[in-house]
This record gives structure tokens, sequence and C-alpha cells, in this order.
């Protein structure tokens, strides 16, 4: 787990996420997008669209941000991210990946 302070900004998370992407021992990212502290702006939605629509490995966010979640999840949809509106169902879609990947090897396997 990488826990980005309150003082977050838009580029310490892209800057992050990128670091992440690019390491060989993290199979998935599961992104929590907060929108509380005072550097993230509205922008970061696009910007993680920009980052995570050519990545090797797949990107789960979850965004929580009270009246405005259901727009902040349409939005990354629209752009073509998979979003959840809480933490449980984001952690259900990544498990959901990790056993796929599990069958996915195990039928390879075979003749």
């Amino acid at each position: 787990p990488v826990d980005l302070t309150a003082s977050a900004t838009d580029d310490m998370t892209i800057n992050t996420l990128a670091v992440l992407l690019e390491d060989e021992g993290v199979d998935v990212v599961l992104c929590i997008a907060l929108f509380a502290p005072p550097g993230i702006s509205d922008g970061l939605i696009r910007k993680i669209a920009g980052l995570v629509s050519d990545a090797a490995k797949p990107v789960i966010v979850v965004s929580q941000f009270g009246p405005f979640t259901d727009g902040h999840i349409s939005r990354l949809y629209d752009y073509g991210v998979v979003g959840f509106p809480s933490v449980p169902r984001g952690v259900r879609a990544v498990r959901w990946i990790v056993e796929r990947a599990h069958m996915d090897s195990w039928l390879a396997g075979k003749p």
C-alpha cells in the first residue's frame, strides 16, 4: 500500500500512479482518489484517465466525495476507466481480477 499525505496534489497522485504502473512487482492498482485535500482538483480524473489508458496492468479507481461521487464515477466511465463509489466494491473488483488471472493461468497449463 502507498498512502499519500493529506497535502497531496494532482501531480503527486499521478507521479505515484506512474511509478506503481512501471513497477514489475505490482500486478494491479487500486487507486483511491479522494478529492478532499485542497491540492487535489477536479482535473485529477482526466489526468488519471490519461495515464491509465495505456497501462499494461489493470487499474481500479475508487472515488468517494459525498454528493459528487456519482459524477466522478460517471466521468471515469466516460474516459474508459473502471471506477467504483466505495472501497469494498473496488476491492471486490481487484479480487475478481486476481481470481481471473489464476484461472487463465491454470487453463493455459491445460493441453
